[in-house]
């Protein structure tokens, strides 16, 4: 039996397989970025990959949490406009 690694979604708090969500990571300096592959190195946080998450993501301000600072709005309109066009409803 092959173990299956589960994360949760920093903005509904559903546990689901990582490879489900989308992972978001920071690196050293504190840039953060999607990461589309999960292998980039840094702290990763973890949404479902629908568009109602990540407007609760950006209304929570989940990513100040996951991430333990300040999160530009940018970094959110990323997330929303990466999903408005991959997101599954």
């Amino acid at each position: 039996m092959k173990f299956i690694p589960e994360r949760t979604c920093l903005a509904c708090g559903r546990k689901a397989n990582k490879a489900d969500l989308l992972r978001l990571t920071r690196d050293q300096s504190g840039n953060i970025a999607l990461d589309l592959r999960q292998r980039l190195p840094g702290r990763g946080a973890y949404v479902c990959r629908t568009l109602a998450c990540a407007a609760l993501l950006q209304k929570k301000k989940g990513l100040h949490h996951g991430f333990h600072q300040p999160v530009p709005n940018a970094v959110y309109e990323n997330v929303l406009k990466f999903l408005r066009e991959h997101a599954s409803p």
